[in-house]
């Protein structure tokens, strides 16, 4: 499909083409100065000229230029199309797998658990980690990297906290030992 034939027709052969036609026709989502803005910015590949000779009169678009850019978008399209049932193609596979069913039994009774001490686990961050030892972050991070303080569970990113319980017995054991110290002297 020729798109400047059929943009010529649509705009009955002008060259030159107003902001505000474009954008009515094919950027129904700007303004004749968003637009403006995109361009400049080189968000949108277009060249904006004067439709007259003089710099003040109304801006526009060559005809020429516009099925160009429309025919880049389509084919952007279609390489995104293509891309996209590539990937949905690979992620089905051809054979059917086999679902095991679960017992009805097991949605039935609520889970019950033999240990009756067992208690959630709860992930504490460093500042309580800091309150709970008294030590600075440079000291908990050090102690970590020597392996000599409980280890780091991530959380996702960046993002880090340790097992409450683990640290609070770390604590316990430590005190035990500098009193184990203090009696061996």
């Amino acid at each position: 499909m020729n798109t400047l034939f059929l943009l010529m027709a649509q705009y009955h052969g002008q060259t030159i083409v107003s902001l505000s036609r474009v954008c009515a026709d094919y950027f129904t989502h700007l303004t004749p100065a968003n637009l403006r803005t995109k361009v400049s910015s080189g968000e949108i590949d277009l060249l904006i000229v004067s439709m007259e000779l003089n710099e003040k009169t109304a801006r526009g678009v060559h005809l020429s230029d516009l099925a160009d850019y429309i025919d880049r978008q389509r084919d952007r399209a279609k390489l995104e199309l293509d891309r996209t049932r590539k990937q949905a193609t690979k992620s089905l596979s051809q054979e059917p797998r086999e679902v095991e069913k679960p017992e009805a039994d097991t949605f039935s009774r609520p889970r019950e658990s033999n240990d009756l001490s067992r208690q959630p686990i709860l992930f504490i961050r460093l500042a309580e980690v800091k309150r709970i030892t008294g030590m600075s972050t440079s000291t908990i991070y050090k102690m970590v990297s020597q392996s000599t303080f409980p280890r780091q569970i991530k959380l996702g990113g960046r993002a880090v906290a340790w097992v409450r319980v683990e640290v609070i017995e770390w604590c316990d054991l430590r005190i035990k030992k500098s009193r184990m110290l203090k009696s061996q002297n």
